[in-house]
């Protein structure tokens, strides 16, 4: 079961991990100028397919929102699981919405599932699995993360937001990435 995604960032990293790092090395106004000049073009884009999983149909319809404003005509089409990798596995589509299950879901922009081709990507993430080390690995994987978001491997990723609800009397509970571990052993009453 996937959660809801909350928090815009981006690169698939977790904030509150070591390897998290915010690039953003874009220049929105030049890529808003690039667009603009491509989608005068006459049948240069055309229709654009746009894959949304059915848990994800309300922000796919936000996303959808956004682009009215622009001259883009994106056609959204509201997909089972099955289905989406399905057209993701055989590049059916121009953009989607797609939920990463954390660090092991890294590797698709090294192995080209998304369509993204980059050999020093490649390159960053086998050195980081080659790593002999813990250190080395988290660098490894920082020079991954940048190359991936310094060449707009994808505009968008979340990530979720975690709760603990407790009662006003009790300390000690964890509150962070609860959804990966929830250690009690500092919990006690007031």
């Amino acid at each position: 079961m996937r959660r809801p995604c909350s928090t815009a960032r981006s690169a698939p990293w977790n904030p509150v991990t070591t390897t998290f790092q915010r690039y953003s090395p874009h220049n929105l106004d030049a890529g808003k100028n690039d667009l603009n000049y491509w989608i005068t073009r006459p049948g240069y884009f055309g229709d654009i397919t746009f894959l949304v999983p059915t848990e994800y149909q309300a922000l796919g319809q936000q996303v959808l929102d956004q682009f009215k404003t622009t001259q883009l005509h994106l056609v959204m089409q509201v997909v089972d699981d099955d289905t989406l990798n399905q057209r993701l596995d055989n590049g059916d589509y121009k953009m989607a919405i797609v939920a990463m299950q954390g660090p092991d879901d890294l590797g698709a922009f090294a192995n080209g599932r998304f369509g993204y081709q980059n050999s020093e990507a490649q390159q960053d993430y086998r050195n980081a699995l080659a790593s002999p080390n813990d250190i080395e690995y988290q660098q490894n994987l920082r020079a991954y993360a940048k190359t991936v978001s310094s060449d707009a491997g994808s505009a968008w990723f979340y990530t979720e937001s975690s709760m603990v609800a407790a009662d006003n009397n009790v300390t000690g509970y964890p509150r962070n990435m609860t959804d990966e571990l929830l250690p009690l052993r500092d919990v006690s009453m007031k």
